[in-house]
């Protein structure tokens, strides 16, 4: 897409990408090494909830957003939900 709208590239768009990238990356490496010594049913589920719990608590101390109540209960609520379809 780049080559096609020719939009140039800026030195802060290739940090933005290699700060988003390295996470990423190990994210999916530990996922992996999880797998060869515990079952996809325990690594899932866990996987899955503490990305929507880092995803909730990154929003709050980073970006400074304010969360209601009914957001934390959806984040519970979400929580929940893994959990019980794992089992």
């Amino acid at each position: 897409m780049i080559g096609i709208r020719r939009t140039k590239i800026r030195t802060g768009d290739i940090t933005r990408g290699i700060l988003l990238g390295i996470p990423n990356f190990f994210a999916s490496y530990f996922l992996i090494a999880a797998l060869q010594d515990l079952p996809g049913i325990v690594v899932y589920p866990l996987v899955n909830v503490s990305i929507i719990l880092f995803t909730a608590i990154g929003g709050v101390l980073i970006w400074k957003e304010r969360i209601n109540r009914v957001g934390w209960v959806s984040v519970g609520l979400a929580i929940i939900s893994i959990v019980l379809l794992s089992n």
